[in-house]
């Protein structure tokens, strides 16, 4: 088969372009809200999102949750993966939902994860399995550092008033995150 220097530009042009563009790199700190523990550290985390999620896509999952609730929510966030969270080298996890806030002086990025269930919870049903998501919150600065907080166990409803509310776990479930810093990538 003859290669030729067109069949070797267009297999570039269609490598290219089936790399899906990074919207948005964090990395920083996981940091136990209870302290850390003598002779174990921070946990380092990696957040990388693809893109964000658009309003009708928020909105159609509020409604979900809204009209039938927790686990079909988990059902539709399924099929979302708008990036991923690692944490520590671990294998990493998609995220389903990803909100970018503009405020004074930065951004608050949020970011929605159906958090991954052991076959200890499967199994045995402990009372963590009640809580399927893992919430993240990070605000960043204009130079792209910051801090924020990660909840590894929560619930979501939506109250009668229409706002969302977000029960954890507890404090063994919450995370700060420290020493954040953004990589925007064009």
């Amino acid at each position: 088969m003859k290669v030729t220097h067109k069949s070797l530009m267009i297999a570039f042009a269609l490598m290219i372009v089936s790399f899906p563009v990074v919207a948005d790199s964090f990395t920083g700190h996981l940091v136990h809200v209870g302290g850390i523990s003598p002779g174990i550290g921070p946990t380092r985390f990696a957040l990388q999102l693809d893109e964000f999620s658009t309003d009708e896509e928020v909105q159609k999952l509020a409604t979900t949750l809204t009209e039938e609730g927790s686990r079909a929510l988990q059902r539709e966030m399924h099929a979302l993966d708008l990036g991923w969270l690692r944490i520590d080298g671990s294998v990493a996890v998609p995220v389903a939902v990803a909100r970018s806030i503009d405020v004074e002086g930065g951004r608050i990025v949020r970011v929605l994860i159906d958090r991954p269930i052991s076959f200890f919870e499967v199994w045995n049903r402990p009372r963590i399995a009640d809580y399927p998501m893992t919430i993240l919150e990070i605000q960043v600065d204009e130079e792209g550092r910051g801090q924020g907080t990660l909840i590894a166990a929560a619930q979501l409803e939506i109250n009668e008033e229409g706002s969302l509310e977000v029960e954890s776990l507890g404090g063994w479930q919450s995370f700060r995150l420290r020493n954040v810093r953004e990589r925007t990538e064009s």
